[in-house]
């Protein structure tokens, strides 16, 4: 009995136990299910909160997860947006208040943004910059350029003002010399001209008596002048056989005829460009020396044919015959003359302006040293100047003068203009000095013919 009554004391406290448990798991439950409605209220309001921010899309989406994965771990997600926004809004418009439409508006100001993105507006920006900046530095080579131009023009125009003020201060220098030299000359011509008077009275008073004192001196001398033309009378009849005669008649023989050629009428001496001979030369032909001694009153005679030099070689020339006496023809061994050649006679020349020596059709002044060189083998002297004693004045081509050049031109260029024009005048001077002297002048062609061939 005593076991059993344990046994269902014992149930009975289990009983109790599981019944005070269920009671509490009742409560709990009844807690538990509160609160997870709680919960769920306070979440669905949370989404309702939230999806002003992010849907649940949105948050599933991989831009957001990238972005989450991105953003500081101490920040919101909204927060690291913010911040990235008004960083972009700082570096786009400076203004980290601006918003999207601000900085849309602002982008859209900007000259030649409008329909493009940021990007492309600031690579077009860029690509215009870069172009201006080559174009800035072409500019800048260009102007260094043409600062150096200039430079180097004020230098050569500087050079050329110092050079004409020099030219200046000489001729002025020169202009003040001349000018004390003619009041310097004009007041010795006053006191010349009383001194000149004063001799004109004493050489008039003084050829007085001179004229008398040779009166009475030709007088003298005329009586003298019959007493030595007895004396020589009488001299020339005493010593008449002694007189003077030209003995030596092969002294005036020139040269002799070498060959003939009748059909031509051509006859070859023995005279050439050695000798001095030259075309347009005659000759007389005689049978021998001793026809050409002259008679007792100084006369030659004539020649048996007359010859003209038409061509003339190194050491023999040709000849065409003028005239010859029929019956008495010209024959080879006789001997010709000619009473002006003379082979010993040095002509001396003066050659000068500009030549064609290689007839290539251009004249040109160094081929006058060829023309020198021709003139010297012929045997002549070559001077530098026309004087009294000059035989020939060779004149080529005057010297071409360009077109006057500017103030601005080079310095060489002005140089070799008055140089050119230096020796434009002394081609003048010379011809004029040499016409009014009756010098030959000769032009290139007619050289040639005096040299016998060109």
């Amino acid at each position: 009995m005593a076991s059993r009554g344990n046994s269902s004391t014992g149930a009975n406290v289990t009983i109790a136990i599981l019944a005070v448990v269920a009671f509490g798991m009742l409560v709990f439950g009844l807690i538990y299910f509160g609160k997870a409605n709680q919960a769920k209220s306070e979440l669905a309001q949370l989404k309702a909160d939230t999806s002003d921010f992010v849907s649940d899309g949105e948050r599933s989406s991989d831009d957001v997860r990238r972005l989450v994965s991105v953003k500081p771990r101490n920040q919101s997600l909204v927060g690291y947006l913010k911040g990235a926004s008004e960083e972009l809004a700082r570096s786009v418009t400076g203004n980290a208040r601006d918003g999207l439409d601000q900085v849309k508006e602002k982008i859209a100001a900007v000259p030649g943004a409008a329909g493009q993105s940021l990007l492309a507006t600031i690579g077009a920006r860029d690509s215009t910059i870069r172009n201006l900046e080559t174009r800035v530095a072409q500019a800048e080579r260009a102007r260094e350029a043409a600062n150096t131009d200039l430079v180097n023009e004020r230098r050569r125009v500087s050079e050329i003002q110092s050079e004409f003020e020099q030219q200046v201060a000489a001729l002025e220098e020169q202009v003040g010399r001349l000018s004390q030299d003619a009041d310097y000359y004009r007041e010795r011509l006053g006191g010349i001209e009383q001194q000149m008077a004063q001799r004109v009275a004493e050489s008039q008073s003084s050829a007085s008596e001179i004229e008398t004192t040779l009166t009475s001196r030709i007088a003298e001398l005329n009586e003298q002048k019959l007493i030595l033309e007895n004396q020589l009378a009488e001299l020339r009849g005493q010593n008449g056989a002694q007189q003077f005669r030209v003995t030596d008649e092969f002294a005036l023989v020139d040269g002799e005829v070498s060959a003939l050629s009748p059909a031509d009428n051509l006859v070859y001496i023995s005279l050439g460009r050695k000798d001095k001979a030259r075309v347009g030369m005659t000759f007389g032909v005689y049978n021998n020396a001793s026809q050409i001694r002259p008679d007792a009153q100084g006369n030659y005679a004539a020649p048996k044919a007359s010859l003209e030099v038409v061509n003339v070689g190194e050491n023999s020339s040709t000849c065409r015959v003028l005239f010859q006496t029929r019956g008495n023809p010209v024959v080879k061994g006789d001997v010709i003359a000619n009473p002006v050649f003379d082979p010993k006679k040095v002509y001396r020349v003066v050659v000068f302006g500009n030549f064609d020596a290689n007839h290539d059709g251009q004249y040109t002044p160094l081929e006058r040293d060829d023309i020198v060189a021709r003139v010297r083998e012929w045997g002549a002297e070559v001077a530098d100047d026309v004087t009294g004693d000059l035989d020939f004045l060779i004149l080529g081509r005057r010297p071409v003068l360009p077109p006057k050049p500017a103030a601005t031109a080079p310095v060489e260029v002005i140089r070799e203009y008055i140089r050119l024009e230096s020796l434009a005048r002394q081609y003048d001077d010379f011809f004029q000095r040499a016409t009014a002297t009756s010098i030959p002048v000769i032009n290139e062609n007619r050289l040639y013919t005096l040299l016998g061939g060109r």
